[in-house]
């Protein structure tokens, strides 16, 4: 198995609804498959803090992780995919065309995990915009 089929393993075997900031810190410092992070939060926020890859994986594959602005104020509930990408910042839009190609997608905001997601949280409403 290469080193390529074992990450793909690994993403595999992660729940499907949620994954520990742990898990997320070694895939992404594995730098062995691609990781999609939209970021709902406003643009603002995202603005004045986000993920940077160099620092937290200096040595990885850091071309393997794409983070993205994906704002919670254009996340309306009956969006396709296609009519979401039309409002999104013009720098999410070449993140956002590598989403079939990603093997992980993470969508993330600052407050939602598991718990205590609501059907109309930002992260549960891009989620049912991605699976139309």
């Amino acid at each position: 198995m290469d080193e390529r089929q074992s990450s793909v393993k690994l993403v595999d075997q992660l729940p499907s609804s949620s994954i520990s900031s742990w898990d997320l810190r070694n895939l992404i410092m594995e730098g062995k498959c691609h990781i999609l992070l939209l970021d709902t939060r406003s643009i603002e926020d995202y603005g004045n803090s986000h993920m940077c890859f160099n620092k937290i994986a200096p040595h990885s594959r850091n071309d393997l992780t794409t983070v993205i602005n994906v704002p919670k104020d254009v996340l309306k509930r009956g969006l396709t995919p296609k009519s979401l990408e039309k409002l999104l910042p013009v720098e999410s839009l070449i993140g956002w065309n590598k989403r079939k190609e990603s093997d992980l997608i993470i969508l993330l905001d600052w407050d939602t995990d598991n718990s205590n997601a609501k059907p109309d949280s930002p992260v549960v409403t891009l989620k049912e915009i991605m699976t139309k």
